[in-house]
């Protein structure tokens, strides 16, 4: 990070700060997609309250230093001060985060925005590159083809009678050919993982994608969704782990049916092998991230739940609080400071 820091940029070549491209559109919007973005609009605009959630109001979340940014191809970054030490050079430090291709028409979570790899490859010429490229998701592509926002944001537009109404779109959306949820609805904007000589994007909602950065000229690219042969039937954590010594890598996923939580790993060379499906959860849970040891792997159950019904019944969020479950208790352990 501190290397990060101290690469500037000469005033001469300091890239300037460039508008958000309006997307030409391959073709024009059919009617049905014409008809259900302007349904889209009557809800933003008649059925969703007048003052948004700060957490969901896209002028609060999209502000400042979480604004969007367009792709950078990559960019030379001369050393204006000290060096790279060598044992950096031909590395590369890249990073994944949320930024909408789209400006949101409404309620947009900093979760929703689409996945953005930002790499800087060191060179062998004690130089830079600095690249920004998005993942190309389905959800990514169908959206750029379009020229504006087609798929549901998943954390923020689902709350309520205006998440109900939204979700009878999606539905018009799949049954009209507009989009196709077999290919995913996946942000991959939540983390990056190494394993089996690839390197994955990763969001839990949708299965991982591959992506690749050249390691000459520094450039990002999207090799496309894995499945692994057809084993990986939904979403992954995007916090698997690996083991060490055995070069196995550990994961889960979850979902809103039982069995609500599916521990499996891959082996060295990067073939998934057999669920192992855990039936003492007893209700669907975000739990997101987990931990292994030598003999275990460890979840935690945490309270934050999945509640469909209190999206229709209750006009509240789909995701709720469990207050029957132990919440977490947190202690000082000198153990872990050594």
């Amino acid at each position: 990070m501190m290397l990060v820091q101290g690469l500037q940029f000469p005033l001469s070549t300091r890239p300037k700060p460039r508008p958000r491209p309006t997307v030409p559109l391959a073709a024009p919007l059919s009617l049905p997609m014409a008809f259900c973005n302007a349904l889209e609009d009557v809800i933003n605009t008649f059925v969703d309250p007048p003052a948004l959630r700060p957490s969901v109001d896209p002028r609060i979340v999209l502000s400042d230093n979480f604004a969007p940014v367009d792709e950078l191809p990559p960019t030379r970054c001369p050393v204006t001060h000290g060096s790279i030490p060598p044992c950096l050079v031909g590395g590369t430090y890249i990073r994944n985060g949320p930024n909408p291709q789209h400006l949101p028409r409404g309620p947009h979570h900093l979760f929703d925005g689409d996945g953005m790899l930002h790499s800087l490859l060191f060179s062998a010429n004690g130089d830079a590159t600095l690249c920004s490229r998005y993942v190309q998701t389905y959800k990514y592509l169908t959206e750029s083809d379009a020229g504006t926002s087609v798929m549901p944001n998943i954390f923020g537009a689902f709350h309520g009678i205006a998440g109900i109404a939204r979700a009878v779109i999606v539905a018009v959306r799949v049954l009209t050919g507009q989009i196709n949820p077999i290919q995913g609805f996946g942000l991959a904007n939540t983390s990056l993982v190494f394993f089996a000589g690839r390197l994955y994007a990763l969001g839990e909602p949708d299965l991982p994608y591959a992506v690749h950065v050249d390691p000459v000229t520094g450039d990002v690219s999207t090799i496309g969704r894995q499945d692994f042969s057809g084993q990986l039937k939904m979403g992954m954590t995007a916090h698997p782990k690996k083991d060490s010594v055995t070069g196995e890598t550990f994961a889960f996923s979850y979902g809103p049916v039982p069995p609500f939580l599916i521990y499996f790993r891959f082996d060295p060379a990067g073939n998934k092998l057999a669920d192992v499906p855990i039936f003492s959860v007893q209700q669907p849970s975000f739990m997101h991230d987990f931990a292994i040891t030598e003999n275990y792997a460890v979840f935690s159950d945490v309270q934050l739940v999945m509640k469909l019904m209190d999206m229709v019944l209750g006009n509240r969020a789909p995701v709720g609080s469990d207050q029957g479950k132990v919440p977490p208790t947190w202690s000082a352990s000198t153990e872990c400071n050594k």
